[in-house]
Parts: C-alpha cells; structure tokens; sequence
C-alpha cells in the first residue's frame, strides 16, 4: 500500500513538473509543434492529479 501512494506521488510530480516544463517554451517553439499559448495554460492550469 505504502509503495502503490509513492508511486502514485512521483507520478504527480512527473506531471507536475512536465507541466511546469511546457510553461516556459516560447510562443516560437510551442508554434512549431501545434500547440497555442492558451492550450498550454489550459493544461498547466489542471491540477497534478487530472490528466
């Protein structure tokens, strides 16, 4: 049971911070993979647990 919730927290924080990571491309980098800036505010706006 312990080791299922640490598994389960690192994987929030995984998300987490790949989140955190989309947050700082530039509009130029987020253009070149078809992804608009409020498509990635809409995402790092979700909280760690939702997909």
């Amino acid at each position: 049971m312990l080791l299922a919730t640490l598994r389960q927290i690192a994987f929030w924080y995984e998300r987490w911070r790949q989140r955190q990571d989309l947050a700082e491309l530039d509009d130029h980098i987020l253009r070149d993979i078809g992804i608009s800036p409020r498509e990635v505010e809409r995402e790092c706006a979700k909280p760690c647990w939702r997909r």
